[in-house]
């Protein structure tokens, strides 16, 4: 990308606590977006792969990623997860727009309209 940035979209939401550690719900938000074109970090990929290591690992991977991407989409329920209040809180500190769902959605779709 030519404005420095790896990713479009991060996305956040609780992990920790939840059944299959929410993995559905971020790996469906992810797909969702990548069909209409953007590029995503979803934590549920690289720490999937590693169930074992401590949740330290994680975050800290994760807060680095973070910092690559042009906004954060959190996910229902981020404000009881510790963790992903950080992140949307890092990314607030550091410029990082939050946008939900429907809006990145929405945008993505009269992105697409005005191209055809």
């Amino acid at each position: 990308m030519s404005d420095g940035f790896m990713y479009d979209v991060f996305l956040s939401g609780p992990m920790t606590g939840v059944a299959g550690f929410n993995f559905k719900a971020f790996n469906d938000a992810a797909f969702t977006l990548r069909e209409l074109g953007y590029s995503v970090f979803n934590p549920a990929e690289i720490n999937g792969s590693r169930p074992y290591l401590p949740r330290e690992w994680y975050f800290r991977q994760d807060v680095m990623m973070l910092t690559q991407c042009r906004e954060i989409c959190t996910l229902t329920g981020w404000q009881h997860s510790p963790g992903a209040s950080l992140e949307r809180q890092i990314a607030k500190e550091c410029g990082i727009q939050n946008k939900s769902m429907s809006t990145l959605i929405r945008r993505a779709e009269e992105r697409n309209a005005l191209t055809k």
